[in-house]
């Protein structure tokens, strides 16, 4: 697909580039606040300049591992 048919959007921060396809338009990674700094409420994001690519997604948060334990007996 070519870059001047990807659909744009204009937010307050700045411009982004997203993805389509025939049935739904993706902008990913959209900056939602700026990182967190601890016991403090979250920041409105930085403003850019330019238009900022939105077809990948970004970082995600570590998350701790998680212990699944199997239901051998069932409790009636």
């Amino acid at each position: 697909m070519a870059s001047n048919s990807l659909p744009v959007v204009v937010t307050v921060q700045g411009t982004m580039r997203g993805s389509a396809s025939s049935v739904c338009r993706k902008f990913l990674n959209v900056p939602f606040a700026d990182p967190p700094q601890r016991w403090k409420p979250p920041t409105s994001p930085t403003p850019w300049e330019g238009v900022r690519d939105a077809i990948q997604y970004g970082n995600v948060c570590p998350q701790p591992k998680k212990i699944i334990r199997r239901c051998t007996t069932l409790r009636t």
